[in-house]
């Protein structure tokens, strides 16, 4: 199982546009995260200038309110200023761990390929990438959303439904699409070594 992740931020939803990328270009923040959490609750004052506003960069605020509260966990990395920074896929905000609860991380993080195992030949085994990465509170558990040869899945499994797809051979399979169907001007054989000659293809 991956154990660190740098700072790569895929997602099922995609954020508002922002001015996050620009202005943290000016900032500095850990290369490897430190902890995992939620944000499974604002604080009491939501409206936007009121006393707790602060807690989230005014440059953020928008695109965190998108995804805040919820059950979505998010990578910390320490920033060496007012804000951390808190990445999920292509996600990315700057604020304080105002009502932040932490979760102890189990491994698996967005972008890490697996193989779903057959449960006793319920199903059929696949390989499939990570999308999202979810804490459910009642349970205490992680859950996982997952994309299958480039179609998102919306079943949540656990980490005891797959393991690790270590091998190059099964992420080619996880990533893998129909080919592309091409006209036949677009379709050009190079000839063998020693050959000028051209192959012409002949319409069927």
């Amino acid at each position: 199982m991956s154990s660190n992740h740098s700072l790569h931020c895929s997602s099922i939803r995609s954020p508002r546009a922002s001015v996050t990328d620009a202005s943290l270009q000016r900032e500095s923040f850990a290369t490897h995260p430190d902890r995992y959490g939620v944000f499974a609750w604002w604080p009491d004052d939501r409206g936007y200038g009121g006393e707790d506003e602060y807690w989230l960069h005014p440059y953020d605020h928008v695109m965190a309110s998108d995804f805040l509260p919820s059950d979505r966990v998010w990578q910390r990395f320490r920033g060496e200023g007012m804000y951390d920074l808190y990445c999920q896929g292509r996600i990315l905000f700057r604020a304080q761990p105002r009502m932040w609860v932490e979760v102890e991380y189990e491994g698996y993080w967005v972008g890490d390929f697996v193989e779903v195992l057959s449960q006793q030949g319920e199903r059929d085994p696949f390989v499939a990438e990570i999308s999202e990465v979810r804490w459910n509170r009642q349970t205490r558990e992680f859950e996982y959303l997952l994309s299958r040869a480039g179609h998102q899945m919306f079943q949540r499994f656990s980490s005891q439904e797959f393991r690790t797809a270590s091998s190059l051979e099964n992420k080619e399979q996880a990533s893998w699409r129909h080919p592309k169907l091409v006209s036949r001007d677009e379709i050009q054989l190079t000839p063998e070594d020693g050959d000028d000659s051209w192959v012409d293809l002949e319409p069927l």
